[in-house]
């Protein structure tokens, strides 16, 4: 990342559509090099409750209450997930941090199977034998990973029956 290059984090509101009740939905817009994004964050509150300036709820209600503090989680975990992308040699950017706050991965690798995540910590369980861990501990993963295997397959082989 580059020095001269900017990060911030901010709140808004949007009115629903087409309802006639007073809640604004909250939004989060992250801003990294001028470029920016929004994310709903799937949260209502009152109409006209959310400063704008302040990005604060100033009242003292238990509702502004519980919304300030729901924005301060908001900011740690967007602060931590840009600092985990520094840490991991990503770069910064506005899709990178929305990919990373929804959950999607960076990579458009396809997702690991639970079979295959047995099989990768098996075998480095395998590696550890006499180091570690017992050569019995490894037989009982071994075994686990095969009931496992078991039950995918009859699981599939269940749900594909008319």
């Amino acid at each position: 990342m580059k020095k001269h290059e900017t990060f911030s984090v901010r709140f808004i509101t949007r009115a629903n559509r087409g309802t006639k009740n007073e809640l604004e939905r909250l939004h989060l817009r992250i801003t990294v090099a001028g470029e920016r994004v929004e994310i709903s964050l799937g949260k209502e509150i009152s109409a006209g409750i959310f400063d704008q300036n302040a990005q604060r709820c100033p009242a003292n209600s238990k509702e502004a209450k519980a919304v300030n503090s729901f924005l301060d989680t908001i900011i740690y975990k967007v602060n931590d997930l840009r600092r985990s992308l520094l840490l991991d040699g990503e770069e910064i950017t506005t899709e990178s941090l929305r990919r990373a706050y929804m959950g999607i991965p960076l990579t458009d690798e396809p997702s690991q199977t639970i079979l295959g995540l047995y099989e990768k910590h098996n075998s480095k369980l395998k590696e550890l034998i006499n180091i570690d861990i017992a050569e019995a501990t490894h037989k009982r993963h071994e075994t686990s990973k095969m009931h496992v295997a078991g039950f995918t397959l009859s699981f599939s082989f269940a749900n594909s029956l008319p």
